[in-house]
């Protein structure tokens, strides 16, 4: 019923073209595309950009260091989520009052080049999420109830869908039920810190990794990312990441670093949570908190090593080695399913064992191993700028929609 009520509150309340909502990770963080369209939206002074989170920290953080910022379902955030003209975020719509942004022009940046089917293109009909989109779209009477009470975001699809080539734009139409006309491509927001001389509230994130960083530097010490990525089986009651090293190999790889004058620095996903059984080696193999926004240091980094991440996609705009630890590569294709043939879009070494990692990594460092080519050329399919104004892209298609300029004019 308060819901309702907003909604009609929402009929009578005229809304502000030039006062755009932004939601981060689904009102968790503040990472992500969310983040950094956010922070280039917020010197824009022809517009007025508000985040909206449901972390208190994360308000508290922003409005200590100048930014406006509310809380979702708080009056004040209800309040302004009700004037906004616009409501531009990065996953699912949930990190604003659902009744009171109805009515905005909403923007979908999401949070990540898909290799693995996502939404509707999922590849097992029994997914949870398959069954709930099908039957969604189907107009079944009692999921659409249930979306109402419980996930009243999944009865609206985006006004706005952006990506980074023309390449994605029938993929995201296809996931998400939408008609290619409302996918631009524009790149991504986050991507864009690549290009940032010096980030806002860099140092309230990752000071310590910095220091490491500079220190690396110094040394002339080179500097590998593990950026597993998220896999469904982790959340069903037990959220853990097990696949690693044991301690062995890990010294193993310490010894690996320590001849190759390297450091390696590993994050998981910030759903889930690692039970291995070993420890940070400080000179040479870090954990970094799942939490962190690693975009910030990726131009820092000089080898990526992931499995199945989207962070490889944006990585390649940096044409640096990457390396591919895909030790579960069927179990996960079968599991989701892929857009795209993996070896095809891959451009790098493919370990599938511990032993294997440790090869490439060498052969990398070493520079015997070269993907220098297939980086190009994967590169220019999924990236159509390599520029750093994705978020200004974005912002002229929002002011085109509204039509505070002319949709004719083009985007940066």
């Amino acid at each position: 019923m308060l819901g309702l009520a907003i909604a009609l509150l929402g009929l009578a309340i005229p809304r502000n073209r030039r006062l755009w909502i932004v939601g981060s990770w689904f009102g968790r963080r503040f990472a992500d595309n969310g983040k950094w369209f956010f922070l280039a939206a917020a010197q824009d002074r022809k517009i007025r950009a508000i985040l909206s989170t449901g972390s208190r920290d994360v308000c508290s953080q922003l409005r200590q260091h100048g930014y406006p910022a509310v809380r979702s379902n708080t009056i004040r955030g209800i309040w302004t989520a009700l004037r906004a003209g616009a409501y531009v975020h990065d996953s699912d719509p949930i990190d604003a009052n659902f009744w009171a942004i109805k009515g905005a022009l909403w923007v979908q940046m999401w949070h990540g080049v898909p290799l693995k089917r996502i939404e509707r293109d999922i590849s097992d009909p029994q997914h949870s999420v398959v069954k709930t989109l099908r039957n969604l779209d189907a107009r079944k009477t009692r999921s659409r109830l249930r979306a109402l009470f419980y996930e009243p975001w999944r009865l609206k699809k985006e006004d706005l869908f952006c990506c980074t080539s023309d390449i994605l734009v029938p993929v995201f139409a296809s996931a998400f039920g939408l008609p290619a006309s409302r996918v631009r491509v524009t790149g991504y927001p986050r991507n864009d810190a690549m290009w940032w001389s010096s980030q806002e509230l860099l140092s309230l994130e990752v000071s310590g990794i910095d220091e490491c960083l500079a220190t690396a530097a110094a040394r002339g010490t080179r500097v590998i990312l593990y950026v597993p990525t998220f896999r469904d089986d982790t959340v069903v009651g037990r959220p853990v990441f097990e696949h690693g090293w044991n301690r062995a190999q890990q010294a193993q790889l310490d010894e690996l670093l320590r001849d190759l004058n390297a450091v390696m620095f590993v994050k998981m996903h910030p759903h889930i949570a690692t039970n291995w059984n070993v420890v940070d080696m400080a000179d040479t193999i870090c954990f970094l908190p799942s939490d962190l926004d690693v975009y910030p240091i990726l131009s820092r980094v000089d080898i990526l090593i992931t499995d199945y991440s989207s962070i490889f996609f944006d990585y390649l705009l940096l044409e640096r080695p990457v390396i591919f630890y895909c030790y579960d590569l069927g179990m996960y294709q079968s599991s989701r399913g892929f857009y795209f043939d993996y070896d095809l879009v891959t451009p790098g070494p493919k370990a599938r064992t511990f032993s294997e990692l440790l090869t490439a990594i060498k052969g990398t460092l070493q520079g015997t191993v070269d993907f220098s080519e297939e980086i190009t050329r994967t590169k220019s399919m999924f990236h159509k700028f390599s520029d750093g104004h994705s978020s200004n892209r974005i912002a002229m298609e929002i002011r085109a929609e509204l039509g505070l300029i002319s949709p004719t004019i083009e985007p940066l």
